[in-house]
């Protein structure tokens, strides 16, 4: 994997929730946490190095002010109108089952401000702000607006108890995917959209249909990159998984700060990128995911943490 640096100037806007996690652990243990999947992509993105902005929808109470302190620590600023949009902050209650996945039960609201979309790179979305109205509908219009000069990256994560109707919710991927120049997924999110496909016939169809570059997470079985008619696998690091919290977001985080520090976005944004020359990126996306999944919680790593551990 080659080392990369973030490039003077780049820089990206990550729009959706951010909420704080109450985590039920195995031992009956309570534990609150800032969380939500376009927080934790900012999270990571930041403490790799990049030039991040968080577009969100917070109270002015004691789980806002947790979330701020969270993200600023990790140097992701905060868009204006994030806060005092809804009365209380958004929570999930996560149970950790033996084998370190998580459940969640979700107590959100997403009413956001229409984010300023200007002046970014990279322009990032996905998750229960994709699909919860009124503020999914705020969302697809600052992401058509954002397709004209930057690149647009999805992530699917379906929360069905959130979302509706399966039919509501693919074609909600699809007007997504239709703007974005990449889409992600993991194999539970493509088998629950997708019944009765495989993992490489969903990667294969979202990148022919869309014309984005599509990357579907299995696990400890690495995913899949589909570019056009391409597909290409790449592997999972092998570790000793706590908890999955984040892994996901990690996975996200590193395959945005590779594409960006690679050089990669022009391509992407022609939709002319191939499968394969974004294998690395995947790579060390995949060993962000790793160390996240060896520890407890949304611990996404930083730069330094990703060269100690792929040098190992």
């Amino acid at each position: 994997m080659t080392a990369v640096s973030w490039p003077a100037g780049a820089r990206v806007l990550s729009i959706g929730e951010a909420l704080v996690d109450v985590v039920h652990d195995r031992a009956g243990g309570v534990a609150e946490h800032p969380g939500g999947s376009p927080l934790n992509v900012a999270v990571g993105l930041a403490r790799l190095g990049a030039t991040v902005q968080l577009a969100s929808c917070l109270g002015d109470d004691a789980h806002g002010a947790l979330v701020r302190r969270h993200a600023e620590a990790s140097g992701v600023a905060i868009a204006p109108g994030t806060f005092g949009a809804i009365p209380r902050t958004s929570t999930a209650r996560a149970t950790l089952a033996a084998d370190g996945g998580a459940s969640y039960e979700f107590a959100v609201e997403w009413r956001p401000a229409r984010p300023d979309v200007t002046g970014f790179d990279v322009v990032h979305t996905g998750s229960i702000a994709a699909y919860l109205e009124p503020g999914a509908a705020t969302v697809l219009d600052a992401v058509g607006e954002a397709s004209a000069n930057a690149l647009v990256s999805f992530d699917a994560n379906v929360r069905p108890t959130l979302i509706g109707s399966r039919a509501a919710a693919v074609a909600r991927v699809a007007e997504f995917a239709g703007l974005a120049q990449l889409v992600k997924m993991s194999d539970e999110d493509a088998a629950w959209l997708y019944p009765g496909r495989t993992a490489e016939q969903s990667a294969s169809a979202l990148a022919t249909e869309s014309g984005a570059v599509a990357v579907i997470t299995r696990g400890a079985a690495g995913g899949l990159l589909a570019a056009g008619s391409e597909v290409v696998t790449f592997d999972a690091f092998p570790v000793t998984t706590v908890d999955t919290v984040g892994a996901g977001d990690s996975f996200m985080a590193g395959f945005l700060f590779a594409v960006v520090a690679g050089g990669l976005v022009p391509q992407l944004r022609r939709r002319a990128a191939h499968a394969g020359e974004l294998h690395d990126a995947a790579h060390f996306a995949a060993a962000c995911a790793a160390i996240t999944a060896s520890r407890a919680g949304a611990d996404l790593p930083s730069a330094d943490e990703v060269s100690a551990f792929v040098a190992r």
